[in-house]
């Protein structure tokens, strides 16, 4: 079986990565973002992003929630993955480098957790992360990306480069969560 002529990927991890970056460089305007970069980003003070994967077929979320069994999804679909988030800064050119990755950890941090959150007076914190689909112009929203609200959805450890010790480094594995709306 070979793919249709027409095929197009128009939601799934590449829709979240996506919308991911759109977010992060909207919300953290003061820091450089390097996406599907697992190493050291192209410049320093940088974050390195990609997506490490966590593959299942996704669950049709309300389908089972509203005890319909069937095959196709009534009313959307959830699926999930691990993104690697990793804070890097160079002690040669910032002296204060383990402070800076720190603080670029609060701020990934901050943003994942208020995403979408109202706060005691009623007032939006930040918005919520909606996941597009870039492959129309403009981009359509086809859902929604969230933490995971389990306690360990974010582990994260700080290192020092083996090879170069002046490089700092804060790593965040993240879980987070899509849904995608039903297409009509």
């Amino acid at each position: 079986m070979t793919l249709p002529v027409d095929f197009k990927w128009d939601s799934g991890k590449s829709a979240l990565m996506g919308s991911l970056a759109d977010y992060f460089i909207t919300n953290i305007t003061d820091e450089f973002f390097d996406f599907d970069n697992p190493l050291l980003p192209i410049k320093l003070p940088g974050y390195g992003v990609s997506e490490k994967g966590l593959f299942n077929m996704g669950v049709l979320a309300f389908d089972n929630f509203l005890g319909y069994k069937g095959g196709a999804a009534l009313y959307g679909r959830k699926d999930q993955t691990l993104v690697e988030i990793s804070a890097w800064d160079d002690e040669t050119l910032h002296p204060d480098a383990v402070g800076k990755v720190r603080q670029m950890r609060d701020k990934i941090v901050y943003v994942l957790l208020n995403a979408g959150r109202i706060d005691d007076a009623g007032v939006e914190v930040l918005p919520p992360i909606k996941l597009y689909d870039y492959s129309t112009s403009p981009k359509t929203e086809i859902g929604v990306i969230e933490l995971d609200s389990a306690d360990n959805s974010i582990n994260e450890k700080f290192t020092i480069d083996p090879v170069n010790q002046n490089l700092k480094v804060y790593k965040l594995l993240i879980r987070l969560f899509w849904y995608e709306y039903l297409k009509t």
